[in-house]
């Protein structure tokens, strides 16, 4: 009895501190690195200020800037773990997109261009090799700046 209460709380151990290695170190490397990659790739100067997950409400990225023509306050992505880990599937249940702010000037077209075209991506460059099915995407609080004027959605679904 003493025996089986001992491998339970070891299993339990271990379970949390990979939950936790998982969660807090690696998978936030991993995305900021996988940003720095496609940044590197496409052209642009895209970023995220911080990369935090959890099991329960997903993956989120805190000041995620494309140069000075987009800047967004949080991005937070919710997967459907099932899926992926049966089948490879990945499907994202919601994305909320928090304060966009969107810069229209010469910039904006350049990088968005940058970022679509893959023909001119660097040799070697990785290619996506999956599709993502997307289920909501819902954008708060979008402002549009023109010159020096600012236009306010508040919520788009």
């Amino acid at each position: 009895m003493k025996k089986s209460r001992l491998i339970l709380i070891v299993f339990l151990i271990f379970v949390l501190v990979a939950y936790l290695f998982t969660a807090k170190i690696y998978l936030p490397r991993l995305v900021q690195s996988e940003i720095a990659n496609f940044s590197e790739d496409r052209g642009v100067d895209l970023s995220a200020g911080s990369v935090s997950f959890d099991f329960f409400s997903g993956l989120g990225l805190r000041d995620v800037r494309l140069g000075d023509s987009v800047a967004v306050d949080r991005i937070k992505i919710r997967p459907s773990y099932l899926p992926l880990i049966f089948s490879g599937e990945i499907i994202i249940n919601n994305i909320l997109i928090d304060s966009p702010l969107f810069t229209i000037d010469e910039e904006l077209p350049k990088n968005i261009i940058k970022i679509q075209k893959k023909g001119e991506q660097k040799e070697g460059a990785k290619q996506p090799g999956r599709n993502i099915e997307i289920g909501t995407l819902d954008i708060d609080d979008l402002i549009i700046k023109l010159g020096e004027t600012e236009y306010s959605l508040r919520e788009l679904d």
